[in-house]
């Protein structure tokens, strides 16, 4: 999950590093209002946490495609050399990126729904 902020003045996504899953998480790990410079026009801006949203890394989402790839590989190098095919082989690896991309989409979907009490 990629949690991020939108620059007002370039319009373009300012990336939050954090490890929480949830905005109230996200105010207690760093605080109600989080400052942060934009890379493209070096403009400071302070974000409320309920500007802060959150969308599915495609980061993420690539490196499971290629370790899926690779598992899918193994797994036929082994089935063959066992002397028998399986349409398993392809279907487990598309069943893992699935259940990878639905768990993000909804973390990222959770963090976008709740709404923390402005003070």
């Amino acid at each position: 999950m990629l949690v991020y902020a939108f620059c007002p003045r370039c319009k373009i996504d300012i990336s939050i590093k954090t490890s929480a899953i949830t905005r109230s998480e996200l105010e207690d790990e760093q605080g109600l209002y989080i400052t942060k410079r934009c890379q493209k026009c070096a403009t400071k801006h302070d974000f409320h946490v309920n500007q802060i949203k959150a969308k599915v890394s495609p980061r993420g989402l690539k490196l499971t495609i290629l370790l899926s790839i690779a598992f899918a590989f193994i797994l036929i190098i082994i089935l063959y050399w066992m002397g028998f095919w399986s349409t398993f082989t392809l279907a487990l690896p598309v069943a893992i990126v699935y259940l990878f991309h639905n768990s993000q989409a909804k973390e990222a979907t959770d963090f976008n729904s709740i709404k923390i009490n402005r003070k």
